[in-house]
Parts: C-alpha cells; structure tokens; sequence
C-alpha cells in the first residue's frame, strides 16, 4: 500500500492483494511493512546467532520474532481503528441555486441565500436542525454575500429595493441590529466585532470598515474590492484590487489601519497572523496568454513583507505548519517551511470551470492535519471526487458526491478542528447539501 522513495511516502490510495477499491465506504490506509520488517530483524539475529551462537537459541529467536509481529499487527488493528471514518450527518435538497454559503468554523452552523426571484436566508445548525428561513420582505432582496461569525452568533448580508441597498448586521436568530446604506458586499470577522465591505465595482463608493457598533473605522476609495479574508486572529485583512486581468494582493493591518500590496493573483489562503498567504495565478496564465510582453506573477507562499517563500499551486493552514501543493497528478502535503514531504496521494483537484473558484476547493484545518479536497484520482478511474485526509495518520477517505456538471457551483467548507465538513452542489434548477462528521 506504501512505499519510500527518497524519504519521502507514497500512498496510491490502493489496497492489498489486489481487492477491488470502488467502494466509496472503504478506508484506505497507510500501514506498518510488517513482512519487510520482521525478514530483516530476523537476520539481524540470525546474523548475531552465527557470531555467537551460545547466546541465544534458535527457539528464543522464534518466540522475539513472533512477538514482534503480533506487536506490528496490534499498531496497524490500532491505527485502523482511529483512520478518519466521515460520517454523513444530514442531506438537504433546496429547489433552486444556492447563491451564498458560509460556514461558521467554530459552531458548524450553515446558512445561505437561496431562492428563484425571490431570494431566501436559511440557518440549520450542524444537527441537520433548520433553525429558521425567512425572506426579508416581497420586495426586498437578498443578495450574496452572506457571512458568518465563527462561535455562529452574528452574520452579515446584502439586499436591494429597487436602485437602494443596505448591508446588514444581524444576530444568530435573525434579529436585525443594525443597518449601513451600501451597494458592497459585506465580511465579519471569526470574532464577529469587525465588518468589511468590499466596493466590488470600483465606482460610486468607498470599501468601509466599521465595527459592531455601526462605528467607522476607516473608509476609503481604493478601486474595485473582493476576495476579501479576515485572519482569524482577527487582526489583520486580506483582500484583492481588481485594476486589471490580474488581481493585486494587500495586507490590511486592523490596528493601525494601513494597508500594503503583498502580490498578485488569487487568495486560497492565510495563516492566523496574516505571516504567510497563499496565492494562485491561473487566472492570470489565462489573460496573460496572448501577450508576449508580460508574464503572470509567480504562485505560491508569500510571507507580509511580500517575499515568496515557496513557489508552486500551495494551501497553508492557519497555524503555518502544514501545505498542500497541488501537482497535475498528485497532490503532497507538506511541512513548512522547511518543505519536507509527509505524503503524496494521487489527486488531483477539480478544474473547475471558473477559475478564480477552483482554487478554493482544498480546505485545511487550523492545525493542518485534516484536509478536504474536492477532485479525482489520477491513478485509476473511480468516480470518487470527495477526499478526506488524517496527515498524521496518513489515512485517505474517499466518498463520491453526486455527479457535477460543468456549470455546477461547488461549495466546500471544513471547520477549524477539521470536526466537520460541508459540501454544496449548486445547480440552476436545484442545490444539495451535505455534511459529514470527518471523526
């Protein structure tokens, strides 16, 4: 099932002894070389048996190998047993597209803006509960974004009537605060005492910052806004300048409320103190084609300062230990900085249509040992496109998902202790939602 090569460990997700895989309910796992290792501790004694055979008996080397390998088997029945094992939680089917989700990292709460004309907010909890659904009123509607806090106890949206929008703050029952008169698309913070609003268009207004309280605490015209991610430190903000086909990259710093370009393209992800980002470019490959003249920026880990620190198509986790680089047939995981391999697997993640959506669809949890990827295996044909990964463990679980058109938005989510993963496939006609336990 594994092997080393160059210190490093292959997984190719395959089991022993030639047993079929296309179970979805299957485990597959990374398990001790049991036989490699018992051949050699025997010559090991055997070789010590020759040099001094008085020593040790024949009969004693026997019953030290034998319980050697019980001890083997005993490590992989025990890691057998503790491989990440999702469970599926609830299902939902929805009549129409799902426009928004967001997911609370710490409470696993769900909510979203779905509808046909006239657009609805759903909350359900991560029980499969529908806490409440409601539209804002028959002439009132709600736009995407939606966002939520991370303890799920304020979220944040967007509507219109007529020519006039608002955002608004609300409380977890769906008890409006307050409201602020502007056509962008509002982010909170995990600790839910900041909002952001992103001036997408770039004309008419200013990206704003205010506080729980409705306060202003900065406010200013810098273009077009989106992409936009708090740390969940809460102390800093990242987010794109659209002045072109390829996005700038700056680090907003809350406390003292300045901002600087980092780099260009696209955000996957961040650390939880804003020190490293990780930033994609295939949307800029894309423009960038037919022009000799310039080239895309370079992909990869930038640090604050705005330095590349590791090159390549990479997911950090929020505590800056662990990467996911993405091959075209396989993906590694990685410790960082120091880049060293823990794993390999062949997956490669889905090329999603939209290409500034792609890259989203690998999620890590805060500590990097959970990992979530939303694509296919190379090393075979199956029709499993969910993976769930233990990177301590080594363990790959793999799940198939309805089968996803083109044209389909797909939405994945993990929460920070990697405890719980959503899934949403959201169609023109219709959207579904999973959630599974991961352990």
């Amino acid at each position: 099932m594994s092997e080393r090569q160059g210190g490093k460990r292959k997984n190719n997700l395959t089991s022993k002894a030639g047993e079929k895989n296309e179970n979805r309910d299957e485990i597959f796992c990374i398990a001790p070389e049991i036989t490699k290792t018992s051949k050699e501790f025997f010559y090991f004694l055997k070789k010590e048996n020759i040099e001094d055979e008085m020593k040790i008996k024949s009969k004693s080397v026997f019953i030290v190998v034998i319980f050697i390998g019980i001890v083997l088997i005993l490590l992989t029945i025990s890691r057998l047993s503790t491989a990440v094992e999702p469970k599926l939680l609830w299902k939902k089917e929805i009549p129409s597209r799902a426009y928004d989700v967001s997911l609370a990292k710490g409470s696993g709460d769900v909510i979203f803006i779905h509808g046909a004309g006239k657009n609805r907010i759903t909350l359900i909890d991560k029980n499969g509960n529908t806490v409440w659904q409601w539209g804002p009123s028959l002439k009132r509607i709600a736009l995407p974004p939606i966002a939520i806090s991370k303890d799920g106890k304020y979220f944040v949206y967007s509507s219109a009537i007529g020519k006039s929008e608002d955002v608004h703050f609300c409380e977890r029952c769906g008890k409006e605060i307050w409201r602020y008169k502007h056509h962008g698309y509002p982010v909170i913070s995990p600790n839910g005492k900041y909002v952001f609003i992103a001036n997408p268009f770039g004309w008419g207004g200013s990206s704003i910052l205010l506080d729980s309280n409705k306060k202003i605490l900065w406010k200013k015209d810098i273009g077009s806004v989106g992409n936009v991610i708090f740390t969940s430190d809460n102390n800093y903000i990242v987010f794109s300048t659209y002045t072109g086909y390829c996005p700038d990259i700056y680090l907003f710093n809350i406390n003292d409320m300045k901002h600087k370009k980092i780099g260009s393209g696209l955000i996957t992800s961040i650390s939880h103190n804003g020190a490293y980002i990780g930033v994609e470019n295939e949307n800029c490959k894309y423009h960038y084609k037919s022009n000799v003249e310039k080239s895309p920026p370079d992909e990869g880990i930038y640090n604050m300062e705005g330095v590349l620190v590791s090159g390549g198509k990479n997911t950090i986790s929020e505590d800056g230990n662990v990467v996911v680089a993405h091959f075209e047939n396989r993906i590694e995981i990685r410790h960082f900085p120091d880049g060293a391999i823990i794993n390999e697997y062949p997956i490669q993640r889905w090329k999603y249509p939209r290409i500034s959506e792609f890259c989203r669809l690998t999620k890590v949890s805060s500590d990097g040992r959970y990992v979530a990827i939303f694509g296919k295996r190379t090393d075979k044909k199956s029709s499993s496109n969910l993976f769930v990964i233990d990177t301590q463990e080594g363990r790959v679980r793999e799940e198939t998902i309805e089968n996803v058109g083109s044209q389909d938005t797909i939405i994945l989510f993990l929460t920070s202790d990697g405890k719980f993963l959503f899934v949403g496939i959201s169609k023109v006609e219709k959207s579904t939602l999973y959630y599974y336990q991961v352990y």
